[in-house]
């Protein structure tokens, strides 16, 4: 996952985010950026919130692949960027194709297929032969891959239009898999489970995963293209302002990839304006609450606990009292509110850098502390965005050498250690 902050108001906004990934099987690496200036006069950054590649394409290079068939002229509104992010991705010239696709979700069920094995082995060891633990495997594969009615449709073809299709790719996909285990060595588990999975099965002389001894392999397959929307998907911040607005505002913009196009939906714009003069938003964080924001208001609690314990001293606690508390509750909660607020709204750009990395902080620690391979920290990367400079950078990752990178010390590119 990935923590990080955007903190603004009318003179700017502050982006922070860590530097590190976790994978699934619990390795930790640093150095990956998650903040991406468009460049030449763009005032805007897109933000990777965690998720590291979409359909096998790491998400700063698409990225960076739309920002260079951008023109230099700045979009009107901050909105019209993950609209033209969205064509962009649909064009050909994205590189997304439905061969990316596909390879990358038959992958995602062989592999799913592989780890169920792998598990069944290890809790059975030899006592079970190969054919009954590959059976087990293939009987979870179809419980987690089972369709649900509330499953969204995001591909309007059938079963056998789809085998006409594409059912040669899929097979081609699967070769490739089994090339790619067997080179890894007969000694490896890898290489063993793809030795056994050629070697003639009991009921099939020339085993096939896609044969009629296994035809639900397929089916889970055929569901994860056109209906299940699994980890397949990315979603990217755009933050700053177009070339028509004063102030920053933020989009979230998701993206789901499905055969035959790319379906991409985007959340309620937040703005900075002469009614709402400060944001404070969690980018991606590791826990669903940001510990950062509660560490940030936790003073709200102390407060209403004080007041409560006041009134309570002083006057009892009756029954038909019990909606003044709660009005004094409100009212205190309130204030402590307001205060955080004006203090966002009178910060200047450095400030707000320096707080939106302070909260980034706050979180990688205590989250690294509460839960295992939380995949927060390293070094933290910080931007500010203003009407009038634009994007700079403030921190960039240490181990970038910005001798050997010129570009990195223009206006929109300057950094300091």
């Amino acid at each position: 996952m990935a923590s990080g902050f955007i903190l603004a108001n009318q003179r700017g906004i502050a982006v922070s985010m860590d530097t590190m990934e976790a994978s699934s099987q619990g390795e930790e690496y640093r150095g990956v950026n998650r903040i991406f200036p468009l460049g030449g006069q763009h005032k805007i950054v897109a933000i990777s919130r965690g998720f590291d590649k979409f359909m096998n394409i790491p998400v700063e290079i698409l990225i960076q692949r739309f920002a260079h068939q951008l023109d230099d002229q700045p979009l009107d509104k901050l909105t019209d960027y993950p609209v033209a992010f969205a064509d962009f991705l649909n064009d050909q010239q994205s590189g997304l194709t439905d061969e990316w696709y596909l390879r990358d979700n038959v992958r995602f069920v062989l592999n799913d297929l592989y780890n169920f094995y792998q598990q069944n082995l290890q809790n059975h060891g030899q006592q079970y032969p190969f054919e009954k633990l590959f059976n087990q495997a293939v009987a979870q594969l179809v419980q987690r891959w089972q369709p649900q009615k509330s499953d969204p449709t995001i591909c309007e073809i059938s079963k056998a239009d789809f085998i006409e299709q594409y059912g040669s790719q899929v097979g081609q996909v699967a070769s490739e898999w089994l090339k790619e285990l067997l080179s890894y060595g007969p000694q490896t588990n890898g290489g063993s489970f793809a030795t056994q999975l050629q070697q003639p099965s009991q009921l099939d002389q020339q085993r096939s995963i896609f044969s009629n001894e296994y035809p639900q392999i397929f089916d889970a397959i055929y569901h994860i293209m056109t209906v299940g929307m699994r980890g397949n998907q990315a979603s990217i911040v755009f933050a700053g302002m177009g070339n028509k607005e004063c102030f920053g505002s933020l989009q979230l913009l998701n993206i789901y990839g499905y055969l035959q196009g790319i379906l991409t939906t985007t959340d309620e714009v937040e703005t900075i304006n002469q009614n709402n003069a400060q944001l404070i938003s969690p980018v991606s964080t590791y826990t669903q609450q940001s510990i950062g924001a509660q560490l940030l208001q936790s003073g709200m609690a102390d407060t209403s606990f004080n007041r409560i314990k006041q009134i309570l001293e002083e006057n009892g606690m009756q029954e038909n009292d019990e909606q003044r508390v709660l009005g004094a509750v409100r009212r205190s909660m309130l204030v402590h509110n307001q205060g955080i607020q004006q203090t966002i709204v009178n910060l200047s750009p450095s400030e707000l850098a320096r707080m939106s990395r302070t909260m980034v902080e706050v979180n990688s620690f205590v989250s690294r502390f509460m839960i295992r391979n939380a995949g927060v920290g390293g070094d933290i990367e910080t931007v500010i965005i203003t009407y009038q400079d634009g994007v700079v950078w403030l921190h960039r990752q240490q181990n970038i050498d910005y001798q050997l990178n010129p570009a990195l010390l223009t206006r929109h590119g300057n950094a300091e250690n």
